[in-house]
């Protein structure tokens, strides 16, 4: 059966961005908080996300949310800081849709591709 693509990039996009809130809302419980602010991670996204008047911190985010990268441990970091949900919601959300946009559009050439790298063999 036929499926529309800005369906399926939408829906894969809002299951992401609802499944990363979990770890958002664990850094602001403040669950494992004293083990993450011992990781150079921690102080580099505290020092962007609070400390600094970035104003391409929403960028970052979505960029990081789109990018390879330990978002899971980003997300509680973030939530740590107290940055606004709503924000931290849009960015992951528009960081998926672009990274699952590149999956659905170009399919199995673009899993291929990203099976050659290590660092993207995770996502196909």
């Amino acid at each position: 059966s036929q499926h529309n693509d800005a369906i399926v990039i939408v829906l894969y996009a809002l299951g992401g961005a609802i499944g990363e809130s979990t770890g958002y809302f664990a850094g602001v419980a403040g669950k494992d908080i004293l083990r993450l602010k011992k990781m150079r991670l921690y102080r580099f996204l505290q020092k962007w996300f609070v400390e600094k008047r970035n104003r391409r911190k929403f960028l970052i985010l979505a960029f990081m949310a789109f990018a390879p990268s330990p978002y899971d441990i980003i997300s509680m970091v973030i939530g740590g800081v107290r940055y606004p949900y709503p924000l931290f919601f849009l960015a992951t959300f528009i960081g998926r849709m672009g990274k699952y946009a590149l999956i659905v559009l170009l399919g199995e050439e673009f899993c291929l591709w990203a099976n050659q790298l290590a660092i993207l063999k995770w996502v196909c």
